[in-house]
């Protein structure tokens, strides 16, 4: 079962703060990884807004800016176990350009080192509580990857550089005959069954044992099905080949087969849609098959 931040914050003691990191917009589609390096909770994943932290050995430093005002260049020291961090880059182009975020949710201690609330009493987190949790105080670092500047031993080492500041425009509404917009369980997209599970050519996956959320120290058999929560989006995948341990179900693609719509359409009929909602059901998708392009003269 997936900790709290509260409770993570309690086992870590000290400054009582948690570090969360987000490596997002991966190149080539690349997974989205969630994770946190706090030693002191052991191998157990963080959930925080939805979104389950797994626990994985990293280092970072030089997040913060210096007294100059410049643009730090930080460095994120990941362990490259069994190969894995090491096998992304390789696949995704060293990560370059890849955004890495930072979360320090830092809790609000009294001089026992207890976490407190606005009032300054102690905290403690139970099922029944009636008052709100303390709102921690964030502090976010945000870059992207620049470069991987050393993987000697059992380390990678990524150099970081900040995020350029781009002008925003308000894109025009966005029409598709053959790709539906939304996010597959996410905003917009209701289909919500955790049992029916199909792949990206919207076969069926059958599975056998539902294992809960996701555990790195877990050994997981055929017909396993598990999940990764991201924000709040059920990212479910089930294995298909071998055993499994100590690896991300997103990288070691041979093994599991993941949860995904087709998101397409063909002969005027959403084919992600039909084979979940049925072929004679109204198709909840954001999807046009009926539209044409038109050329300007």
């Amino acid at each position: 079962m997936p900790l709290s931040l509260l409770q993570a914050a309690q086992m870590l003691g000290g400054n009582n703060y948690v570090e969360l990191f987000d490596v997002v917009d991966v190149p080539m589609n690349g997974p989205q990884l969630f994770f946190h390096n706090a030693v002191a909770v052991g191998a157990a994943t963080i959930r925080w807004l939805g979104t389950d932290y797994v626990p994985f050995p990293i280092e970072a430093e030089d997040f913060e800016a210096n007294m100059n005002d410049q643009y730090p260049q930080p460095k994120l020291r990941v362990n490259n176990l069994d190969g894995i961090v090491y096998a992304m880059c390789l696949a995704y182009r060293d990560l370059l350009g890849a955004t890495v975020r930072c979360h320090r949710l830092l809790f609000h201690t009294d001089a026992q080192g207890r976490i407190v609330d606005a009032n300054g009493s102690p905290v403690v987190e139970t099922p029944n509580a009636n008052d709100p949790l303390p709102d921690p105080s964030e502090w976010l670092f945000e870059f992207i990857v620049n470069q991987r500047s050393n993987d000697s031993g059992p380390v990678v080492e990524f150099t970081l550089k900040a995020q350029p500041d781009t002008p925003r425009k308000v894109p025009a509404a966005f029409v598709s005959a053959h790709y539906c917009q939304w996010q597959y369980r996410g905003g917009g997209c209701p289909w919500a069954n955790l049992s029916l599970l199909f792949d990206k050519n919207n076969a069926a996956i059958p599975w056998t044992n539902d294992r809960g959320a996701f555990d790195l120290t877990a050994t997981y058999n055929v017909g396993d099905k598990t999940y990764l929560l991201i924000n709040g989006v059920y990212n479910i995948y089930v294995l298909t080949s071998g055993t499994s341990k100590g690896l991300y179900p997103a990288l070691a693609t041979s093994q599991w087969t993941r949860d995904a719509c087709s998101k397409t359409a063909a002969n005027k009929t959403v084919t992600g849609c039909s084979c979940r909602f049925g072929q004679d059901a109204v198709l909840p998708a954001d999807i046009y098959p009926a539209t044409a392009r038109l050329s300007a003269q």
